[in-house]
C-alpha cells in the first residue's frame, strides 16, 4: 500500500519534521512514507521552502541523512506544497472559505485512490485549518486513513526554531529565554485521533465532492434523515405506509403520489437530495405531461389525460390525508408532495431520501 503524509503547516515548518520523526523513527511500527503533500499558505509555503526543501542543507534532507532514508524514495517537491489560492494568510470569511473548498478536494483526491493509506497531521497551521481538516476526514477518510497530532514533551520545544526532530546524537539548543536544553528530552509523541467515518454511509461522499458547505449540510441532513420511517407505496391495493401507519388512498391519488416518489426514488447520486429542482417536477405551466405519460399510465394501470390542474387537486388531497392520518407528526413535510423554489419556478415532490422510499 502507497504511504501518503497530508500535513497542515503554519509558519512553523519544523511540525512537518517532527511528524516525519514519529511516523519513520520512533514509531513502534515505523513506516516509510511514499509521498508528502503539504497545505499551508503563501507564507507557510516560502517558510517550508526556505527551512526543509532547500537542497542539501534543508532539514528534510538533514532528517534523511541522520536517519539513513533515501530522499529520492519520498515524492516531496515543491509542488507538493500547496497554498490555496495563494492565500497569505487566513483570516476573514472568504479566506477560510477557499481554504476549506481547496482541502476538501485534495483529501477527495487522496482517498480515491484505493491502494494508499492517508496519514493525516492536524498539528500545525491555524486551529480553524485542523478543524477542516478533522471534519474533511470524517467525510471521505477509509477505514485504513489515519488522523494524529503532535506533541512535545516540553514547551521548551514548541515553536522553538533551533529544534525540527531529535537527532540521533542528542544537541543542546537555546530555548527563548536563553535556557540550554537536550534534544533528548523533546519526548515527541504522535496521538492518534480516533474519529467518526461517514463515507460508507452517505452515498454523495462517494460521488464528486462539493464544495466545503454542502458537504456538512449533506452530513447534517443524512443525519436528520436516520429519524424518518420507512414509505412504502402500494400501488395496486392504492395505499401508503409511514412506519406502521397504513393510509387508504383513491387509486388516481395513489397514481399520483407514485409518480412524485418516482423523481425521489430515482435521483442520482451526484445530486444532493436538498437540490430539489434538479430532480421534482416542474409545475403549472413547465408542466411537460408527455414527458410522465407512459409513466403515470403504468401507476394507474390505464390511459388518462394527465393535465396539472386535476394533479394539483388531488395533491391538496392527498396532503390533507397524510396530516389527518398522523396529525402529531413532526416531520410530515418530507412525506408531503411539497412545494419548492420561488414563483413562476415552483417545482413539486417528496422531500423524503430515496433510501426509505419502496414502490410495490
Amino acid at each position: 500500500m502507497k504511504q501518503v503524509l497530508l500535513s497542515l503547516c503554519g509558519r512553523t515548518p519544523q511540525i512537518l519534521t517532527e511528524t516525519l520523526y514519529c511516523l519513520m523513527v520512533s514509531a513502534k511500527n515505523p513506516i516509510h512514507l511514499d509521498e508528502i503533500w503539504i497545505v499551508t499558505t503563501r507564507s507557510g509555503k516560502d517558510d517550508v521552502c526556505a527551512h526543509l526543501l532547500n537542497k542539501p542543507e534543508g532539514k528534510f534532507y538533514q532528517f534523511c541523512r541522520d536517519f539513513a532514508i533515501d530522499a529520492s524514495s519520498i515524492r516531496f517537491t515543491k509542488r507538493h506544497i500547496i497554498a490555496p489560492h495563494d492565500l497569505s494568510d487566513i483570516q476573514n470569511v472568504d479566506d477560510n472559505e477557499s481554504f476549506a473548498n481547496v482541502l476538501t478536494e485534495k483529501v477527495w483526491n487522496l482517498t480515491k485512490e484505493p491502494n494508499t493509506v492517508l496519514h493525516c497531521s492536524i498539528a500545525g497551521g491555524r486551529k480553524t485549518m485542523s478543524a477542516y481538516l478533522a471534519m474533511i476526514m470524517q467525510f471521505f477518510a477509509r477505514p485504513q486513513d489515519r488522523m494524529f497530532h503532535i506533541l512535545t514533551g516540553s514547551p521548551d520545544f514548541d515553536n522553538n526554531p533551533a529544534f525540527y526532530y531529535p537527532p540521533p546524537s542528542p544537541q543542546d539548543i537555546r530555548t527563548s529565554d536563553g535556557r540550554i536544553v537536550s534534544t533528548r528530552d523533546a519526548g515527541l509523541v504522535l496521538v492518534d485521533i480516533p474519529f467518526i467515518r461517514l463515507r460508507g454511509k452517505i452515498v454523495e461522499f462517494q460521488e464528486k465532492p462539493y464544495s466545503f458547505s454542502d458537504m456538512v449540510k449533506i452530513a447534517q441532513q443524512w443525519v436528520i434523515d436516520q429519524e424518518y420511517p420507512q414509505l412504502s407505496i402500494d400501488v395496486q391495493k392504492s395505499c401508503l405506509g409511514i412506519g406502521e401507519v397504513k393510509i387508504t388512498l383513491t387509486r388516481l391519488q395513489t397514481a399520483i403520489y407514485a409518480l412524485f416518489a418516482l423523481q425521489s426514488l430515482y435521483r442520482a447520486n451526484s445530486i444532493p437530495r436538498h437540490h430539489y429542482d434538479a430532480y421534482f417536477i416542474r409545475g403549472s405551466r413547465g408542466f411537460e405531461s408527455a414527458r410522465y405519460e407512459s409513466v403515470f399510465k403504468k401507476l394507474y394501470g390505464d390511459d388518462y389525460d394527465l393535465c396539472w390542474e386535476r394533479i394539483q387537486q388531488e395533491r391538496s388531497r392527498i396532503n390533507r390525508v397524510l396530516r389527518r392520518a398522523l396529525p402529531n407528526f413532526d416531520r410530515l413535510d418530507y412525506y408531503e408532495i411539497s412545494i419548492q423554489g420561488p414563483y413562476k419556478h415552483k417545482c413539486y415532490g417528496i422531500k423524503l431520501d430515496k433510501q426509505y422510499i419502496s414502490i410495490l
